[in-house]
């Protein structure tokens, strides 16, 4: 649930304390080897992350220099973004971050002005659990999936094609590394790893 702490809003658990919650923050994130580095490379533009979850993806965008357009369709998520966008320290970080509120797959539809056509969507839709890990996931994830399990989950095959319909130069999807590939429109090219896979596709050429 969302809960007052001692720095602001956060997410916690039956059994978290205050303080002990979970928070969205837009500074500190390394992009070091991140893969948004080779998978925008050549886009010029502006860029939309359509499941802004707790900030990181926009984070790491922002921060490589893209402005970004932040959707995020949970009120409470929607709440800790505002705050973390307010508690930016460099002026010009802050600029390059806009935060809405709404559904993806019908914001994609009429995005603001400044974001039509964008050179990339960013999707990073919640799938379930993997079967073959034991292993916790990290209490922001967790945090995640307490709220979609409240909230009915993300729709990736919606979003993919809201997100095609957006006119981008590039669309990008966070999947499984098991994930099959989408046959009817295969990507252009993909960035993996043994925990996540980007695939890509590059729609500005067609």
């Amino acid at each position: 649930m969302l809960e007052e702490g001692p720095h602001g809003l956060e997410l916690r658990r039956a059994d978290d304390r205050p303080g002990q919650g979970v928070r969205a923050s837009f500074e500190g994130l390394s992009t070091r080897g991140h893969p948004f580095s080779k998978l925008l490379r050549g886009c010029t533009g502006v860029v939309v992350d359509a499941t802004a979850g707790l900030g990181g993806d926009t984070a790491v965008l922002a921060a490589l220099g893209w402005h970004v357009l932040a959707i995020e369709r949970e009120p409470r998520l929607f709440q800790l973004l505002c705050q973390a966008h307010e508690r930016i320290t460099d002026p010009e970080l802050q600029n390059r971050i806009t935060l809405l509120e709404g559904d993806s797959i019908r914001c994609l539809g009429s995005l603001p002005s400044s974001f039509q056509s964008p050179a990339a969507i960013v999707l990073d839709p919640m799938y379930p659990p993997r079967r073959k890990t034991s292993a916790l996931p990290p209490k922001g994830m967790q945090a995640l999936r307490m709220l979609h399990a409240d909230g009915g989950g993300d729709d990736p095959e919606g979003l993919l094609a809201a997100a095609f319909a957006a006119s981008p130069g590039r669309v990008l999807l966070k999947r499984p590394p098991e994930a099959p590939a989408i046959v009817d429109r295969p990507a252009t090219f993909s960035v993996g790893s043994k925990l996540v896979r980007w695939d890509a596709w590059e729609l500005g050429a067609e």
